[in-house]
């Protein structure tokens, strides 16, 4: 049996709201879902948008849920479930530097990082 097909809640956004989400989303999570949702605002079904967006349908469902439950806000990618940090950004260099060079090239090596890791930034 096949599943009921959820159709869109288009009281939700309009069109331009939208627009302009995709305009000032940050991230390319969100983007690609907010493009998603524009071109199954603007009539693509379920099957193209899937094969233009590289989800899967049933990916392109669920958006389509969290989109009917919360709005665009249902669409936020959230944070990720990784772990913490254990090593401090301010530290990390210098243990870097450290297992690197155990021997007498530590005070080079170490503003060598921390150069590198400021011309990244």
């Amino acid at each position: 049996m096949a599943r009921p097909c959820i159709e869109l809640n288009l009281e939700n956004a309009t069109l331009a709201e939208v627009r302009v989400a995709i305009d000032c989303t940050p991230t390319t999570k969100g983007f690609r879902r907010l493009q998603a949702l524009l071109w199954l605002h603007e009539g693509m079904s379920h099957e193209e948008v899937a094969a233009l967006s590289h989800f899967s349908p049933r990916q392109v469902l669920r958006f389509i849920q969290a989109f009917n439950l919360a709005g665009l806000d249902g669409l936020i990618p959230g944070r990720s479930s990784g772990r913490r940090r254990i090593v401090p950004k301010e530290q990390l260099a210098e243990k870097i530097a450290r297992v690197m060079y155990p021997g007498g090239f530590f005070i080079r090596a170490l503003s060598h990082l921390r150069a590198s890791c400021a011309r990244r930034r």
